[in-house]
């Protein structure tokens, strides 16, 4: 008998150790898929703007033949030029760029990145599905790492007050996983500026508050920053604000007033129960 319940566990335990291999294996296989999809839609972007700028090059150098152009005019847009191909820092994917892939997908709404971490994504919304990108791909195809997607309540066209994205906190350090970065203020100190462009215009935000909170759990400490999209009047605004500097773990040096546009990103946080790591920016 003990010969028997010796192999049920061992088989158990083989089963269990084959099962969780397989899952580890799926995770890192999607993670490999998505990472390998995004470099795949920003080369598709700098192709398409190699174009565009041989386009113009060519232009130029065509109108220099025919004496149509003088010499200030070609430095100006040989200047524009070399502008478009500087991918530095917070300026990879401009609005221009993003109505390209939005031919791919029109749930596309926008492109996010922050410096000096991995995060740098386009920016999804579904009207039909709130959460659809939570568990798919930018090519709609089931994956367990999604895409940054706003808040269907928002509205990018207005825009409404606060603009909410939400990324996965993954263990390969995807998505918004770095959004904990800005647990340290001296990455904050070298790091302020978040770039949010959308279909429409290029957007800077200045990160005003960083924070920590939970939800769902009917506690006292639970703060929902994620039920803050348009202001009814200036005190609604205001109350907002005073409640994002309050829980942030340290004084940013900057606010906001009625009027300003924010952003807020939130990410899974786990050192409590459906914690929460939110960062909240205004646009300058």
């Amino acid at each position: 008998m003990k010969k028997i319940i010796s192999r049920i566990t061992t088989l158990t335990f083989i089963l269990m150790f084959c099962i969780s291999s397989w899952k580890i294996y799926l995770y890192y296989k999607d993670d490999f898929a998505i990472n390998k999809e995004f470099e795949e839609l920003i080369k598709f972007v700098k192709r398409d703007l190699n174009n565009t700028n041989k386009l113009e090059n060519t232009s130029v150098e065509n109108n220099k033949n025919k004496n149509q152009i003088n010499t200030r005019d070609i430095n100006i847009t040989m200047s524009s030029s070399k502008n478009k191909n500087n991918f530095n820092l917070l300026q990879d994917i401009s609005s221009d760029n993003i109505r390209t892939l939005y031919e791919k997908n029109n749930d596309l709404i926008g492109w996010i990145k922050i410096d000096n971490t991995r995060i740098n994504y386009p920016v999804m919304q579904s009207k039909d599905n709130s959460n659809y990108y939570l568990n798919h791909s930018f090519y709609k195809s089931i994956s367990s790492h999604g895409v940054p997607y706003v808040d269907s309540k928002c509205d990018l066209s207005l825009p409404s007050d606060n603009i909410i994205i939400y990324g996965h906190h993954l263990r390969s350090g995807s998505m918004f996983s770095d959004l904990m970065k800005f647990e340290k203020k001296s990455f904050f100190d070298k790091n302020k500026s978040i770039r949010f462009n959308t279909l429409d215009e290029n957007g800077t935000y200045r990160i005003i508050a960083v924070f920590k909170t939970s939800v769902n759990n009917n506690s006292t400490k639970d703060f929902s920053y994620y039920s803050f999209v348009n202001a009814d009047n200036e005190n609604e605004f205001n109350d907002f604000v005073i409640q994002c500097k309050r829980k942030s773990l340290y004084d940013t040096g900057s606010t906001a007033k009625y009027g300003d546009k924010l952003i807020t990103l939130s990410t899974c946080e786990y050192s409590q129960k459906n914690g929460r790591m939110v960062i909240v920016a205004k646009k300058i």
